[in-house]
């Protein structure tokens, strides 16, 4: 999709019936130029001169597609854009193939693909950009009346579900209303917290879906917004959250206040759930062909000089290369560290497709300080202490130490 057209910072994409047809012409070329080779070879007509400048041009396409298979291999990501430099060829290569089809073929194309470049900044780039209109989509369901800094108020709210299952995604609905201008455009930030005031997941953005300053926008415009928040597959559950809602200065983080004080709005509640069993897969699968199925916390409250149990449980997908040193750690974002525990299962003896649980108990230190600490998950070699890489469940690249959670220490 992006070798043809993702705009935006690549959030921004045509109908997915656009992409079919460019690819469908793509092959209509290609099934045109093997033709057009066929009839060259019966008729004896190929020159070295020809099939040198066949073969160097193939041969700068297949280096730029093997160059861009590495990249994504090493990346959380892939971008068909990057196969731009071949652009030249690629796009003779479908002229030249429509053309020994039908001239017709090659007008047709020509002239959809020139509609297509001069119709997409107004069909799709132009209203992805749109600032809202100057009133509410709908009413929502929970009144909030809730002002910040007697410049910004929150109306109304709705959440599209009660309850949320591990690594879906849930959206809260918003409406807006500003009675007063301020001086600098501030973002919305929206959270969902749990019990002990740690954040499970956020989203940032600047009013409007992004298109809004506020800085530029008359006394009493209103809008409606709406903010999608993903629960990450290896969040905690089941527990109860509840949306926190504020403005903030996004060049020195300086939030808006409430007239009580508070800089944020506290309100609902969204039940997190764990995953269905029916989409019940590996979380994570790491390089020594162990997978991680699930994990379970034990321990109440975190404190000074208390204990936490971590079970997590395993299955081996594939024989391992070697045993390996598995690490469970506290450590907040300064890299001050609560409490760790290792231990070195016997991985080679764990029978292949049998599930294999692990139960790590951690002492915390007693002079841990209060704070929210990430729930670490690593696993190393013993003899030179380097860590193996992890996948989540789809294939992704997601570092060689795993937050599994965040917890507060109090």
């Amino acid at each position: 999709w992006a070798y043809w057209g993702v705009f935006g910072a690549m959030n921004v994409i045509m109908q997915p019936w656009i992409y079919d047809a460019l690819n469908a012409l793509f092959v209509l070329a290609t099934l045109g130029n093997l033709a057009a080779f066929a009839a060259v070879l019966r008729r004896g007509a190929l020159d070295l001169q020809t099939l040198g400048k066949v073969l160097l041009g193939g041969f700068w396409v297949a280096l730029v597609f093997v160059a861009l298979l590495r990249w994504t291999s090493l990346t959380p990501a892939s971008q068909g854009r990057l196969m731009f430099p071949t652009i030249a060829i690629v796009a003779a290569f479908i002229a030249h193939g429509l053309w020994r089809i039908h001239r017709l073929a090659l007008v047709t194309g020509a002239g959809g693909l020139a509609i297509l470049a001069i119709a997409a900044p107004f069909a799709f780039i132009a209203p992805a950009y749109a600032p809202p209109p100057d009133h509410w989509e709908r009413p929502l369901g929970q009144f909030l009346d809730a002002t910040f800094g007697e410049r910004a108020h929150l109306v109304a709210a709705e959440s599209s579900a009660a309850e949320v299952a591990t690594g879906d995604e849930v959206t809260l609905y918003l409406n807006w209303e500003l009675l007063r201008a301020p001086t600098r455009n501030y973002s919305v930030f929206v959270h969902l917290i749990d019990a002990d005031d740690v954040i499970v997941a956020q989203r940032d953005m600047y009013p409007g879906q992004g298109t809004l300053a506020l800085s530029e926008q008359p006394d009493g415009r209103r809008w409606s917004d709406r903010y999608t928040l993903r629960i990450s597959p290896l969040a905690h559950a089941p527990r109860a959250l509840r949306w926190a809602v504020g403005l903030y200065d996004l060049s020195n983080g300086r939030r808006l206040t409430l007239p009580d004080g508070a800089d944020r709005l506290i309100f609902g509640e969204l039940r997190l759930k764990p995953r269905p069993e029916a989409r019940r897969s590996p979380l994570l699968r790491d390089a020594n062909g162990a997978a991680l199925l699930g994990y379970s916390l034990e321990g109440g409250a975190l404190r000074a000089g208390g204990a936490l149990q971590v079970t997590t449980r395993w299955i081996a997908e594939s024989p391992p290369p070697r045993d390996l040193n598995m690490s469970v750690q506290l450590l907040d974002d300064a890299a001050n560290k609560a409490a760790q525990q290792d231990s070195s299962p016997p991985l080679s003896a764990w029978p292949i497709g049998q599930v294999v649980t692990l139960t790590h108990h951690l002492a915390l230190s007693e002079d841990a300080a209060p704070g929210v600490y990430r729930l670490l998950l690593v696993w190393y070699a013993p003899e030179d202490f380097a860590r193996l890489g992890a996948y989540d469940a789809q294939g992704q690249f997601v570092g060689d130490q795993i937050a599994l959670t965040r917890l507060r220490l109090r």
